[in-house]
């Protein structure tokens, strides 16, 4: 549950307040539609001018967009109906012990506290001693400094996707045992997401291929196929090494050219010699294709990316899909501060020496024990 203050004490100018208000719509327009659990549960949104104004009481946002953009609106017209402010740090202070009132207030009619409690205080202005962690009641207070910047401001909402809590590790890598000592060094760690699962979107058809229609479809009697046709663009041609794969996601698919029977022999042909033309070009240059849904000009369905990556032989392609901006979550790919320790690079080396190397992958050599 949170609660964002946004101080229109300058240097807080125009572009701050539409950075801050696009960020803001562009996240719970997504967030707000989203199928499950909802992540941002609650959320409340005062404006500080004069005075503190509640433009949006603490309430659940799933199925609310509506009021929750017109309160976001208001932050647009806000700065123009308030005077010059002199008091800014007062005003803040009040803002700061309004919000945590409400909290407590909403804790205490729902008779449990099930969400922890955040206020976000959007300021140009130094947080003072006034406005510490004991003076409010409340836990810890910490500061956040943000660049003048839509994707710095799109960047910090997202955060809120996250999960950021400790109280666990997520996965334990086991590594065989070193020779010598009986010492098993298990690796504990902690999984960070990357992306918004397009599963959890209203409209995710548009966002990947799907051939349980046409299976479906081949399990009943009927004189004709009723599965949908993707019509893909190529957009942009990529690097193939500038492929990060943290941003694919879904079902691959192999890609072959099309042996319809509805089409004639010349149709057929052709259209095999041109998908062996691509597939040879994209890999001769070391790229891949970026493809997306055609969508037409009264369309205003979410449009749906994909890599068409080519093969060695040539005779097929991959088909994945990649993420866009709006559903990527903020993540930070930091350097190890220092080298690893001699002694930890020899340990956990003496463990891979245990494990023979594989040229290749080969799936029939391993059982899921299905």
């Amino acid at each position: 549950a949170r609660i964002l203050l946004v101080d229109y004490q300058p240097p807080f100018d125009a572009d701050s307040c539409e950075y801050l208000q696009q960020s803001l719509t562009d996240f719970f327009s997504l967030v707000t539609h989203l199928n499950g659990p909802s992540r941002a549960p609650l959320f409340g949104l005062f404006a500080l001018g004069r005075y503190p104004e509640n433009l949006f009481q603490l309430q659940h946002v799933k199925g609310n967009f509506p009021r929750l953009h017109s309160a976001l609106e208001e932050l647009r017209f806000f700065s123009k109906k308030i005077t010059a402010i002199t008091n800014s740090a007062e005003v803040l202070l009040q803002g700061l012990q309004d919000a945590v009132t409400q909290f407590k207030r909403h804790s205490q009619s729902l008779r449990q506290s099930c969400y922890s409690s955040e206020v976000c205080a959007c300021t140009c202005i130094s947080p003072t001693s006034s406005m510490d962690s004991g003076s409010l009641g409340c836990g810890l207070v910490d500061t956040v400094t943000l660049q003048k910047d839509l994707l710095c401001f799109q960047n910090f909402f997202k955060n809120w996707l996250l999960d950021c809590e400790t109280d666990q590790e997520h996965i334990r890598v086991v590594l065989p045992n070193e020779p010598g000592p009986d010492k098993t060094i298990v690796l504990k760690c902690d999984l960070h997401e990357r992306l918004i699962s397009p599963q959890f979107l209203p409209y995710r058809f548009k966002f990947m291929t799907n051939l349980t229609s046409k299976a479906s479809c081949n399990t009943r009697p009927c004189t004709s196929s009723t599965y949908p046709v993707h019509n893909l663009h190529i957009s942009q041609l990529i690097k193939a090494s500038a492929i990060c794969e943290s941003v694919l996601y879904g079902m691959p698919y192999i890609v072959r050219p099309t042996v319809c029977w509805k089409l004639d022999w010349e149709e057929l042909e052709a259209n095999q010699q041109y998908f062996y033309a691509l597939s040879r070009a994209l890999q001769e240059r070391d790229i891949v294709a970026l493809l997306q849904t055609q969508c037409s000009t009264n369309d205003i369905l979410p449009i749906g990316h994909f890599l068409l990556l080519p093969s060695d032989g040539g005779s097929s392609m991959l088909l994945k899909s990649i993420t866009a901006s709006e559903l990527l979550l903020p993540a930070e790919f930091t350097q190890p501060v220092e080298e690893p320790q001699t002694e930890a690079l020899e340990v956990i080396s003496a463990c891979l020496d245990q494990l023979e190397i594989k040229e290749t992958y080969n799936p029939l050599l391993v059982s899921c024990d299905l």
